[in-house]
């Protein structure tokens, strides 16, 4: 939807806690006593729009506020990256994180939550990312507000908590508000009638728009929304309201008393529960009296660093105004996400955050800022928001870091891009001036080159664009992303209860079978001899895949059956421990003995101890900037992924692992307490924000050296870690390295089989030291390479003299047995010697062709542009200049291609 305003008007904020200096005028800060008045540079009549309003996070606070005098425990927002079970590519909604609660799978914490919950929405059937920009309430990452009761208040006070927020706290009009209710749901109309006092010409009932269902079967109910008149003094028919122009939206409350099985019948639920959301940017907007969420100071200042950046002034820019609001609205989502840990990649959520980082710096060169700049908006999100996110505070400066080397990575490639596009548009020009979608859609992905300025572009070439093909690629990108992220159906445990793990104190148990299931998640009543499936039990000293720990792996074994339990995960708090049958038949409510492989879980337990040992070692060498962003422990050894910005120095290396040892060899007790997720910060417990923990959690403790939450397994005493020794360093993304390395059993092994390796090396060298007698043989060798080489040209430029004719084309085909590097300085030699001679030289070796073609100074042949029409002959490609070109291919069979053309040419 394309928003235009036929009046433009934006709010301002004055920070009162610096000597009253202006926010847009002035480094940022962080919100404190705030005031909003007129622009310096606009438009906002006074009488509009009064003195003095209410900042974003005093709106924010007096909603949190309200809920825990009413007795809410707010909970913290739950991260950006929600569980596996949920199915979805990022949370999208303040009531993700409590669905178990209203499904029943979980009981709640108290009967009263809320919650500020951080959403995002750039896929799916809630995807508002091409609104962006235009709309005017429209959002990549925004704030949910929320309160929820489950089966303590219901429509009454619902309905009377929100309506005393809108007008009595935020001071909305209550004339501006109009309400609607499900089209059955008599009893919400009499309240808003009776209690509230809204009359018949602010009150409509709807029909679909306002039952909430949580899928095709489940808890489901009426809802009504409070919709806020942006026009004033208005009576609008029930159509009416949907225009959001006019009609804008600000929360809904949900009624979930209903649950609705499979034949579509609703059956009351004998807890009911209440399900609000309210869209705070919208709010703020109202409260504020801005035309559009971007003018009101959520926004602002954003938008104003970028105009003294840029020279351009955002009220007078009416054409480029859409541009301003995709850089601040991208900005914010980027900070979160990547303050979640989600960093840019090529698939899954991190093409959505390379994609939102290339969209906003595209916006931005449309302002003519081509240098990075996003990365310098972070502050501005943290100055606005770190008091109530603290995750993007600590990581301000990871945060940065990584969107700057986006964008000079994207810089880099919008370079290449036109380049290529270049390329392509000689290609176009064959092709009835069309560039084709596949050609587009490698524009856009492998180079990063926006798709609008390749539009514009196109335009002022004459050339077509195949837009439909361009999106046709991009649909199965979307669909790769949404793929990995798709809700798997697992129905068949609704009924199941939680497992309860025992494996902290046991590597054996037992217990009825309670369900058995297929590969696929459908449930069986038996598995025979030779198959696979997944078994499930109420308890399980089997550790499921979970917080990086690989999952556990054992035998089984009833009165009819016995197999390998081969992997263990965790689903929805079910372990599902997969299995296959070697003999017998199981079927469900059998008893199973089962056993835990000893020696994989030791190494299992022993890397996870080192892990937290190398993490604290990590953050003492390089630095305190140093946070886990990722990690995976198991039997073979463990990969550790952290924060840095530059590849560690041999020397750190070495001083990491020696570091690492010394706390090994300090036989260190490692010990295990459990206790409240707030008590073990402030003991100064490190935490991973993107985790989501429990009420109670495991705190592990190796005195001295490491303090962390981790609900994984981990040695008794640093001492059974017996050493520790690193694989690989290297960098997995932007500002992300990765180490691997190994320890216990495996790093014995590695000892004693590189202790047998130098053994033999020491044997072949017959030398004491044998890398200084590696050194001098491979100088040896160089030297003897440098001789043959030098042989090898000067055969060839005898061979070339002896075989010269009258023919303008010469052609000598090298031996497979001789290298092909001195052909290119007797190419040069030649073309200088002959100016009016096209040398080709080739080889075949390995079933490959390597070619080499020069002319002399005299002809004026392009010898690039003639090859690239044969590149697809020989199967591959080359560069060069003009005058040389030196390619290769697959396709040996091409060569024949090319000297005809040269024949053809050379005439």
């Amino acid at each position: 939807m394309q928003y235009s305003s036929n009046k433009p008007s934006i709010t301002s904020i004055i920070l009162n806690n610096r000597g009253g200096l202006c926010q847009l005028c002035q480094p940022p800060s962080p919100y404190s006593k705030t005031l909003i008045k007129k622009l310096p540079f606009d438009i906002m009549s006074d009488s509009e729009k009064g003195d003095e309003m209410k900042t974003s996070s005093q709106i924010r606070n007096d909603f949190v506020n309200m809920l825990k005098k009413d007795g809410h425990n707010v909970i913290p927002s739950a991260p950006l990256i929600p569980p596996k079970e949920l199915g979805l590519l990022f949370t999208n909604a303040g009531m993700n994180q409590f669905s178990k609660y209203f499904s029943g799978e979980e009981l709640p914490p108290d009967t009263r939550l809320g919650s500020v919950q951080k959403c995002i929405r750039v896929s799916g059937k809630h995807n508002d990312f091409e609104a962006v920009g235009f709309s005017p309430h429209h959002h990549t990452f925004f704030e949910m507000l929320g309160y929820f009761s489950f089966g303590d208040y219901f429509k009454e006070h619902a309905i009377n908590l929100g309506w005393k927020y809108y007008t009595e706290i935020l001071g909305i009009p209550a004339d501006r508000l109009f309400i609607t209710v499900y089209k059955d749901d008599d009893e919400s109309m009499q309240i808003w009638k009776d209690t509230i006092g809204i009359g018949d010409d602010r009150l409509f009932k709807l029909d679909k728009t306002n039952f909430w269902e949580m899928g095709e079967t489940g808890p489901c109910g009426p809802s009504t929304e409070i919709i806020y008149d942006l026009k004033g003094k208005s009576t609008p028919t029930a159509e009416d309201l949907e225009d959001s122009i006019k009609y804008l939206e600000l929360g809904n409350i949900v009624f979930t008393q209903y649950y609705k099985d499979n034949a579509g019948n609703l059956e009351p639920l004998p807890k009911k529960n209440v399900d609000t959301g309210l869209g705070f940017e919208r709010i703020v907007r109202v409260v504020q009296g801005a035309d559009n969420n971007f003018e009101s100071d959520l926004f602002l200042p954003l938008i104003r660093e970028i105009e003294m950046i840029s020279g351009l002034r955002y009220a007078q820019e009416e054409g480029k105004k859409p541009f301003f609001r995709v850089a601040a609205d991208h900005i914010r989502a980027l900070t979160f996400l990547i303050g979640d840990g989600v960093l840019p990649s090529n698939a899954g959520r991190g093409y959505v955050v390379r994609k939102l980082l290339r969209r906003a710096a595209s916006n931005l060169r449309k302002l003519s800022i081509e240098e990075p700049f996003l990365y310098k908006l972070v502050r501005t999100v943290k100055a606005s928001m770190g008091d109530f996110y603290p995750e993007i505070s600590e990581k301000t400066q990871l945060i940065e870091n990584i969107i700057l080397e986006e964008e000079e990575r994207f810089i880099r490639l919008v370079k290449t891009g036109f380049t290529k596009y270049v390329q392509l548009k000689e290609k176009a020009s064959n092709n009835n001036d069309t560039l084709g979608g596949e050609e587009l859609f490698e524009l856009y992905d492998t180079y990063g080159f926006p798709i609008d300025l390749v539009k514009e572009m196109a335009r002022d070439d004459g050339l077509k664009l195949d837009v439909k093909g361009f999106n046709e690629k991009m649909s199965v990108q979307r669909e790769m992303a949404r793929s990995s992220h798709k809700k798997q159906d697992l129905s068949a445990l609704r009924n199941i209860p939680e497992s309860v793990f025992t494996g902290y104190d046991a590597l054996t148990g037992k217990g009825n079978i309670l369900a058995i299931l297929d590969l696929k998640y459908n449930p069986v009543d038996a598995l025979k001899n030779g198959e696979k499936g997944i078994l499930l039990f109420e308890n399980t000293p089997f550790y499921g895949e979970s917080g990086g720990q690989a999952g556990d792996s054992g035998n089984f074994s009833s009165q009819k059956a016995k197999g390998k339990i081969y992997d263990t995960q965790i689903f929805n708090d079910r372990h599902l421990h997969m299995i296959k049958v070697e003999d017998g038949e199981l079927r469900v409510k059998d008893e199973i003995r089962f056993t835990v492989d000893q020696g994989k879980r030791d190494q299992i337990r022993i890397h996870h101890t080192l892990s937290h040992l190398l993490h604290s070692v990590l953050r003492d060498v390089l630095g305190e900037h140093c946070h886990q962003a990722g990690s995976f422990v198991g039997e073979s050894g463990l990969r550790f992924d952290f924060t840095h910005f530059k590849k560690v120095t041999d020397e750190e290396l070495t001083l990491i692992e020696k570091k690492v040892n010394q706390s090994i060899g300090k036989a260190n007790e490692v010990q295990i307490t459990e206790t409240t997720h707030e008590q073990a910060l402030e003991m100064g417990a490190m935490a991973l924000f993107e985790s989501k923990y429990k009420d109670k959690v495991r705190l592990v403790h190796v005195e001295g050296v490491s303090l962390e939450l981790c609900g994984g397994l981990h040695v008794e005493n640093t001492l059974q870690a017996r050493g520790f020794k690193i694989i690989s360093e290297n960098s997995v993304a932007a500002g992300i390295r990765r180490i691997k390395a190994v320890g216990g059993e495996k790093y014995i092994d590695m000892v004693n089989t590189a202790w047998v390796a130098l053994d033999v090396i020491k044997q072949q060298t017959k030398s004491a030291n044998p890398l200084e007698e590696i050194r001098r043989l491979q100088e040896s060798l160089s030297e003897t390479e440098k001789r043959a080489l030098s042989l090898e040209k000067a055969l060839l430029q005898k061979a070339v003299e002896y075989s010269l004719s009258e023919e303008k084309l010469q052609i000598i085909k090298i031996d497979a047995k001789l290298h092909f590097a001195p052909a290119r300085e007797v190419i040069d030699d030649l073309r200088n010697r002959f100016p009016e001679k096209v040398f080709l030289f080739y080889q075949v070796k390995n079933e490959k062709l390597t070619l080499a073609l020069g002319r002399g100074s005299g002809l004026e042949l392009d010898l690039v542009a003639f090859m690239k029409q044969y590149f697809k002959a020989i199967g591959g490609g080359g560069g060069g200049r003009p005058e040389f070109i030196q390619c290769g291919g697959g396709d040996p069979q091409g060569i024949q291609a090319v000297i005809e053309g040269l024949k053809d040419i050379v005439k």
